[in-house]
């Protein structure tokens, strides 16, 4: 039981579907400002489906996994599961959850998330073969999430607000894949694929990392002008955490860098984001309680 435990959470990815679904409710809460029904749904809906579109990413890519030291012990490289299993187990998850948008949310919300399914495993996915500067439009993927959920709560598409959240999610990814890059550049290399170390040396994608962090943090003070963040106690820790990824990312410009300061910074953006969510979050909740 264990064992193909291991092997499900594996196959659908769990920590990026996980933060998929913690996006979708980010997204459901900073429009409602409360839980319901409706909200448990559209996060069951799309975390099922990401799932669905991560198990076949691992078809996909089965065969350049098994030349990565990192990736060679997945399920389907290590034949702990064929890939017809796998394949069947991607269609149950991509039906019930894209049935579930289509039928309890609504059409658009299908729409959304069909979007970021096929962008994901037919654009994607064979464009990282092709160029080193694929997560760039790879980065829409993660920026529907929230959408979805925005509008699964009664948002517009075209409020600026939820325009802002998608911005800040688009290009976090970028910094967050890059810092990857510099920490198992090897295993890409070895894989065959296209990389910014073919076209860059190590200081030059460090400071293209260093400008893409910087924008991570400035959007997020972007929240506190389109009234996301409206409190002067959450203005401020958020401003905080801005300036605080500013100074550890600017060690990335700095001479006689060190493996485990990519770490840091990937540990840092990441944990910004998360930050600027359970902020907001809290944030949105006081306001809704003090409201008659």
């Amino acid at each position: 039981m264990r064992q193909t435990l291991t092997i499900v959470l594996t196959l659908v990815k769990i920590r990026i579907t996980m933060l998929v679904a913690i996006t979708t409710a980010f997204g459901y809460y900073s429009f409602m400002g409360d839980t319901g029904s409706r909200m448990i749904i559209a996060i069951a809906a799309v975390f099922l489906l990401a799932c669905g579109s991560a198990v076949i990413n691992h078809l996909q890519e089965f065969r350049l996994d098994a030349l990565m030291e990192r990736t060679k012990g997945r399920p389907i490289p290590s034949g702990k599961i064929s890939s017809e299993g796998a394949l069947l187990f991607s269609l149950f998850l991509v039906l019930t959850g894209s049935a579930l948008l289509f039928f309890a949310i609504d059409w658009v919300a299908f729409l959304l998330g069909l979007t970021a399914f096929v962008w994901y495993n037919g654009i994607y996915t064979p464009l990282k073969r092709r160029t080193a500067f694929a997560v760039v439009p790879g980065s829409v993927i993660g920026a529907l999430p929230p959408v979805i959920g925005w509008h699964a709560a009664g948002g517009s598409l075209l409020d600026p607000q939820i325009l802002v959240i998608a911005l800040f999610f688009f290009v976090w990814q970028i910094p967050h894949f890059w810092l990857l890059l510099l920490l198992f550049s090897k295993d890409y290399q070895a894989a065959g694929l296209p990389t910014l170390n073919k076209l860059f040396n190590d200081d030059q994608i460090a400071r293209l990392t260093f400008i893409w962090t910087t924008a991570t943090a400035v959007l997020g003070v972007f929240f506190l002008f389109f009234d996301l963040i409206k409190s002067l106690p959450a203005q401020i820790l958020i401003a905080s955490a801005a300036m605080a990824l500013i100074f550890y990312a600017f060690r990335l410009v700095r001479p006689g860098r060190e493996r485990k300061m990519y770490r840091m910074v990937f540990n840092s953006i990441n944990g910004f984001v998360l930050w600027m969510m359970l902020v907001t979050a809290f944030e949105k909740m006081y306001f809704v309680l003090l409201t008659p």
